[in-house]
């Protein structure tokens, strides 16, 4: 990471109140360039007035889904990931992804049937994800069968790996699929 100006550091988002006020991350500090701490504080409001924005969408999304059909849904985290597309978008890009997943974890009771808050991150992510891939492609394979490839970082992008995949594995999902993952992306 350089210094000064020209720095590329990734900021985090501040969190709601239990009486809904948002308080901020980026905090002043005395020992620190007045101007870049302006800066960060600027673009943390920005986002997070356009993430407001954003959750509007994501909450029609989640309202179409019962909540009993939203577990292992490939539908619904496919539906729910192109709708998160906007985090790889200005003034987004600039944010660390954990932190605006903690933002619409936070903002969205329900997303995933589960409450610990790491877990529903990481949902979050796989939603992410998924929204990315075609859905012919995501056809293809199982829940179980995807949950697995996208713990391999990119993998979920190259789509003559996965198709390679899912003639090789057909249902097969757990530490078969792994191994095979590794055999086939070697």
């Amino acid at each position: 990471m350089s210094t000064g100006k020209n720095r590329e550091e990734k900021f985090k988002l501040g969190k709601r109140t239990s009486g809904g006020e948002y308080i901020y991350d980026a905090k002043v500090k005395m020992s620190e360039d007045f101007t870049l701490q302006i800066e960060r504080l600027v673009k943390e409001k920005k986002v997070n007035l356009e993430l407001e924005k954003a959750l509007s969408k994501v909450k029609k999304v989640l309202s179409k889904y019962p909540p009993t059909t939203r577990e292992k849904n490939l539908d619904y985290y496919h539906s729910m990931g192109k709708t998160l597309g906007f985090i790889d978008k200005q003034p987004f890009i600039d944010f660390k992804p954990y932190s605006l997943y903690r933002r619409i974890a936070e903002e969205t009771p329900g997303i995933i049937p589960s409450t610990e808050s790491k877990v529903i991150q990481n949902h979050i992510e796989t939603m992410h994800k998924l929204g990315k891939i075609d859905p012919r492609l995501l056809k293809k394979g199982t829940w179980d069968q995807w949950f697995e490839i996208l713990k391999f970082s990119n993998l979920y992008l190259n789509r003559t790996a996965l198709n390679k995949i899912f003639s090789k594995t057909r249902h097969g999902s757990g530490k078969n699929l792994r191994e095979e993952i590794k055999r086939l992306t070697k």
